[in-house]
């Protein structure tokens, strides 16, 4: 596989931009990921800077408390970010069009079970039998 991103001239200095570039992070990080002026990743949960997380101050702050990677670090911001978008996106297509029965976002369970995710899906509204079974269900409560 080829790929289009510039080769580093040896001698020449680096900078955020190759970073960038080299990695995709523009093609696969839609705005919620990026490198910062300090060359580390960050995460942008509402794809804002306002909100920026430096990835690497992170994983030194799980090391003040003694915890080694890997780890895993969940972003629930980001599925409440993209669920609001989708929500909105349907409000605009039944405004626009005048659409005047119900609309109800049916999550599928078995996509992603983890109780967060669920938790969150289930916030925004969505329907799902299963979901609310499962929101409900003493193996899941707190």
């Amino acid at each position: 596989m080829e790929t289009s991103a510039r080769k580093p001239m040896p001698g020449s200095p680096w900078d955020i931009e190759d970073s960038l570039e080299l990695y995709g992070v523009n093609a696969w990080g839609n705005g919620y990921f990026g490198i910062n002026a300090a060359g580390h990743v960050v995460v942008r949960p509402d794809q804002t800077n306002e909100h920026e997380i430096d990835l690497h101050e992170v994983i030194r702050g799980l090391e003040a408390r003694d915890l080694t990677t890997p780890v895993v670090v969940r972003f629930s911001d980001i599925l409440r970010h993209r669920l609001k978008r989708l929500h909105d996106a349907f409000a605009t297509a039944i405004a626009e069009n005048d659409y005047r029965n119900r609309y109800t976002a049916v999550f599928p369970i078995k996509v992603n079970q983890q109780r967060l995710v669920v938790e969150e899906v289930y916030a925004t509204g969505a329907s799902s039998a299963s979901a609310s079974r499962w929101a409900r269900s003493p193996s899941c409560s707190p």
